[in-house]
């Protein structure tokens, strides 16, 4: 399995296991990989803010981050 099939699956299955039914709609998510395949979702402001932390406390998005803002992160 390509590494981009890889990733759909996973954010698939975690859309999947976070969703809440019923739950408002705050943002939807198109993810295209180069091969053409794709997924898109409606994501609830629950889901939102869990992949805002998932997000914020990888090192490597911290570390873009700081970088982007001349290593005067926050």
């Amino acid at each position: 399995m390509a590494p981009s099939d890889r990733l759909l699956d996973v954010l698939n299955a975690w859309l999947s296991t976070t969703s809440v039914p019923g739950g408002p709609v705050v943002a939807r998510l198109t993810v295209e990989t180069a091969s053409g395949a794709s997924l898109f979702a409606k994501v609830s402001e629950a889901q939102v803010a869990r992949l805002g932390h998932l997000l914020a406390t990888d090192d490597a998005v911290l570390t873009a981050h700081s970088a982007s803002v001349g290593g005067h992160g926050g």
